[in-house]
């Protein structure tokens, strides 16, 4: 809960400044809300800003965040133990059985590889080699004839190209640029003839109509926004202070409602959580800690012990009979 707020039971809104009177005319101040209003509203908004502001504080209040933090707890120290021996099973089986094992199967299928499929790879690279030369020859004889048969008719396509260009320009471009010409000499005469009673009609009758038209909108617009769009925003203005003014009485008002009753309700659970749970919490992991952790601890010592010595004697086995296969298939023990 928030607490160390200000007093704002005798909050009253603030009052606008006038600036001091100049020569020129100034507009009227803005309208302020009427004072006997301001109570029936703050009334109002209250009622509406209590539950708001109750649901605030729960959110972010710090008791709900310490609930949920002993229970976390609680939880992980009753799971880990848990987990611990349940898990430890498959990591005897992960350390104790597998490793030989794999090593074993590992050793089968290198002597398998070694002994069978490398000659079948070889042969099979040689055979593939000597396909791919021939079908590299053949390739770059078939690409040659492709590419002398393509370069004949490109240069025989080349000379036609030229021929029906030349065709072209004789009888269609030099007619085509001589009445391209004639039209341009003809378009630039009319357009000199008609340039001087556009610009006649342009100065004498459309420039002073335009700049009168814009005259009259710009004085339309600036007389609208002042005789009517200014006094309405004031007004517009003056009613969203008052009512800024009043939801923030009624806001602070609530923080501290809200506070004093967070205080008289949250103060029991506290002191059930300090003074009966926590020194229960921690006689109950004192006693976890020396009746099933030490004793745990002392078994998984003895029983590592014990594995490191089975691993070492299989280990050793297993070189054993490796050795032996190497000897067996012509091969020297390592």
């Amino acid at each position: 809960m928030t607490t160390g707020e200000q007093d704002y039971t005798t909050y009253t809104p603030p009052v606008a400044v006038e600036a001091e009177p100049t020569p020129r005319k100034t507009p009227a101040a803005d309208p302020e809300p009427v004072a006997w209003l301001l109570w029936p509203a703050r009334v109002v908004a209250f009622c509406v800003v209590l539950p708001v502001r109750a649901v605030w504080e729960v959110l972010r209040g710090a008791a709900l965040e310490r609930a949920f933090g002993a229970l976390g707890r609680a939880l992980l120290a009753v799971l880990r133990p848990v987990t611990t021996v349940l898990l430890a099973p498959l990591r005897w089986i992960g350390r104790a059985l597998l490793p030989p094992l794999a090593a074993a199967v590992g050793a089968v299928l290198a002597w398998l590889v070694d002994r069978l499929l490398r000659p079948v790879t070889r042969a099979l690279a040689h055979a593939l080699r000597l396909l791919g030369r021939g079908l590299g020859a053949a390739w770059r004889a078939v690409t040659g004839a492709i590419a002398a048969v393509v370069s004949a008719i490109g240069r025989g396509l080349r000379a036609l190209g030229r021929g029906v260009g030349r065709i072209l320009r004789a009888l269609v471009v030099r007619p085509l640029e001589v009445v391209l010409g004639l039209l341009a000499a003809g378009t630039g005469l009319l357009a000199r003839a008609l340039a001087a009673p556009l610009q006649l009609i342009w100065r004498a009758v459309l420039k002073p109509v335009g700049t009168a038209l814009v005259v009259a909108v710009v004085a339309l617009v600036m007389g609208v926004g002042r005789f009517l769009l200014q006094p309405l925003l004031r007004a517009i203005g003056a009613v969203l202070r008052g009512a800024g003014d009043v939801i923030g009485w009624a806001w602070h008002a609530a923080g501290r409602v809200l506070a004093l009753l967070g205080r008289a309700l949250v103060w029991p659970f506290v002191w059930l959580y300090r003074r009966v749970l926590t020194p229960l919490g921690h006689a109950i992991r004192g006693l976890w800690r020396a009746v099933v952790l030490a004793p745990w601890r002392a078994v998984r010592r003895t029983t590592s012990a014990a594995l490191a010595a089975v691993r070492a004697s299989v280990r050793d086995a297993r070189r054993h009979v490796a050795d032996q296969v190497r000897r067996a298939v012509g091969r020297p023990p390592r």
